[in-house]
């Protein structure tokens, strides 16, 4: 006698083998933008006098590449957050480094960017948005200690 398990058999097509593998990372070749949702609000990253905002027009996004380590802006300021902990600072681009401003270890998992700390080999995504007195203008944060106060966390994205 045969024993038939219909969903074992119905699900045997789609096993996947333990030596296929995955690569999740996705890095954007050429310019491209950095964009987060906000409630319904799709909203882009864009630079002004070396700080990092969010936008909802798209008119004001900065065009942005990235180097294999780092996110850059077209006058050749990188990207910065500050990782330490207790820090709820405004994210920012720079040309120099100051103090604990970390520019290197971003990456992408699939088109989300990611920043890698290098000390505990720990993937983070802490960018958070707190609204600023122009609608539709928003801080872009990174927030080591998951503060809450005034701000929401944001998934940041790339798209060309």
């Amino acid at each position: 006698m045969k024993l038939v398990f219909p969903l074992a058999a119905a699900c045997a097509p789609f096993a996947v083998s333990s030596a296929v593998t995955i690569d999740k990372r996705t890095d954007p070749a050429g310019n491209f933008n950095l964009w987060g949702q906000i409630g319904s609000s799709k909203v882009y990253v864009y630079e002004e006098d070396g700080l990092a905002y969010l936008t909802t027009t798209t008119v004001n996004a900065t065009a942005l590449s990235f180097n294999g380590t780092a996110i850059l802006a077209p006058s050749g300021a990188a990207l910065h957050i500050v990782p330490t902990s207790g820090t709820y600072e405004q994210i920012g681009f720079s040309t120099e480094i100051t103090g604990n401003e970390v520019t290197e270890t971003f990456l992408w998992y699939g088109k989300l960017l990611m920043w890698e700390n290098t000390s505990t080999g720990s993937l983070d995504d802490l960018f958070w948005a707190k609204a600023t007195d122009t609608p539709g203008q928003y801080e872009l944060l990174w927030n080591s200690d998951f503060i809450t106060q005034d701000a929401g966390a944001v998934g940041l994205k790339w798209s060309q």
